[in-house]
């Protein structure tokens, strides 16, 4: 599943979510029923599995000021929203992780100001703040993993009797988002050089590179597995794995690049 949103000035007729058959090679956007009437503008989603259902969260931006997190109930060729998530915390929402259909975790992506809010069971609370643009979140095992496209890096969130505490893992320039790759292993997208992302941004014209790297989270080794100039693909969002190649999503363009994994 693949969250779809114009970044620049453009139409918006392909906002929403598509569907990607990694077998048959064909995509389709599938219908959304909201229960009530508002823009759709999706960024981070996250899909589970629970009791026998399909849940896909999404983070919806409904206007600059205005923003929510959707739970759809995914049907065989629609999502069908059961509960629309909004709170002062949801301030500037990202990236998300769920670990059930009633709690989830998501990165508000300030520069300076960032943080992670956490909900469960109705309850909102600050995990985790003063973070450098937090972007990307994933869950595994019983520890969180962020990344921070400003400062660099890439930490592992764990909850300890009294808070939540944090702990640098590596260092990784510009982090984007994460993707499961097997056990106690994830890929992450990043954007080594921020000035040219900026200018891509603005101009088409203007290519951003990019890096995918495969982490060990019990070593915190890195490894470089996709690089690119630009020439082939710029500013990738996303890398997910099967069999022997890279499906690679990116932030502006309308296309997925498929390549061997090194």
């Amino acid at each position: 599943m693949i969250s779809c949103a114009e970044r620049r000035k453009g139409p918006t007729k392909g906002n929403g979510i598509w569907e990607y058959d990694l077998k048959t090679k064909k995509a389709r956007k599938l219908e959304v029923n909201l229960m009530a009437d508002r823009p759709f503008n999706p960024h981070g989603i996250y899909l589970i599995y629970e009791n026998g259902g399909k849940y896909l969260f999404v983070i919806n931006h409904i206007s600059k000021k205005q923003n929510e997190i959707i739970r759809f109930r995914v049907l065989t060729n629609s999502l069908a929203e059961e509960k629309a998530f909004r709170d002062k915390l949801v301030k500037h929402p990202n990236d998300i992780y769920a670990a059930n259909k009633n709690e989830f975790y998501f990165t508000n992506d300030r520069p300076f100001c960032g943080s992670i809010t956490k909900y469960d069971q109705g309850k909102y609370s600050l995990i985790a703040k003063t973070l450098h643009f937090p972007n990307g979140i994933q869950g595994l095992d019983d520890t969180l993993y962020l990344s921070t496209s400003i400062s660099n890096k890439v930490f592992q969130i764990y909850k300890t009797k009294s808070a939540y505490k944090r702990k640098k893992l590596l260092k990784v320039k510009g982090g984007d988002n994460f993707s499961v790759n097997g056990k106690n292993s994830l890929l992450l997208t990043s954007h080594p050089k921020l000035v040219k992302f900026l200018n891509h941004a603005k101009n088409p014209e203007k290519k951003s590179p990019s890096q995918v790297f495969e982490i060990n989270t019990l070593t915190g080794e890195k490894k470089l597995i996709f690089s690119s100039e630009g020439e082939d693909i710029s500013a990738v969002s996303l890398a997910v794995r099967y069999k022997d190649f890279l499906y690679l999503g990116q932030v502006f363009e309308g296309f997925i690049l498929k390549v061997p994994v090194k």
